[in-house]
């Protein structure tokens, strides 16, 4: 993985370590987050991609080569 990226599970990640709890309250953002966006009147996040994640992105998908540095 590239160098900037973070290491968010790891090999320690197991069930003897999450709680029901945050599950819960994880589950219930997620819901209520789910349920804004459909049904929203309007998409309250913009349709737009920068054109540096729009580089990025090509580069990702091997539509370009990455520039030599």
């Amino acid at each position: 993985a590239p160098s900037n990226t973070a290491a968010i599970h790891n090999r320690y990640d197991t069930m003897a370590l999450m709680k029901g709890e945050q599950m819960v309250l994880d589950t219930d953002f997620l819901i209520a987050f789910a349920e804004r966006m459909a049904n929203a009147v309007r998409c309250p996040v913009t349709r737009e991609i920068p054109e540096n994640m729009k580089e990025k992105l090509d580069i990702y998908l091997c539509r370009k080569r990455a520039p030599k540095q």
